[in-house]
């Protein structure tokens, strides 16, 4: 690879190459594209180090901002969105564990499904909590919200 203070024979601008700011080398189009190529073949040469140089930059980023992270997901499952999306991701791991079919519907139709509904559509009440989403486990389609008790119950089953 190119070090900064490099410069590559037939650089346009090889006076660049040592004083561009960040030590970033010379920025012409022609050294752009040459540093490029030689980074891909590079990383296409050393998979098993590209992975672990990317995972260790992962790992340093969920560290030093945990309390960030924490707060954006904390602001998107409060979201109607968010809430849809835990609802269809919770399905799935679910569905795994226990052998039967998730949820098949997209995050909107669950959205439109949670913002219409205010009563169980199986008895009627106006639940205390939250509703809950019930599909029938062996196609997954959804089938309506259901107060607590009654998705235990699985009376629509």
């Amino acid at each position: 690879m190119i070090n900064s203070t490099d410069t590559r024979e037939g650089c346009s601008y090889p006076s660049l190459a040592a004083s561009t700011a960040y030590g970033k080398g010379c920025r012409c189009e022609d050294c752009v594209l040459h540093n490029r190529s030689t980074s891909a073949k590079w990383k296409s040469a050393n998979p098993d180090k590209q992975r672990e140089m990317n995972n260790a930059a992962s790992k340093k980023y969920r560290d030093d901002n945990k309390e960030a992270r924490a707060d954006l997901n904390r602001a998107y499952f409060a979201t109607p969105r968010g809430k849809a999306s835990r609802v269809l991701r919770n399905s799935r791991a679910d569905a795994k564990r226990n052998g039967y079919e998730p949820i098949n519907a997209t995050i909107e139709e669950v959205m439109e499904l949670q913002a219409s509904a205010t009563t169980c559509q199986a008895c009627g009440c106006t639940p205390t909590s939250t509703l809950h989403c019930d599909h029938n486990h062996l196609t997954g389609e959804l089938r309506g919200m259901l107060c607590g008790p009654c998705n235990l119950k699985d009376v629509l089953r």
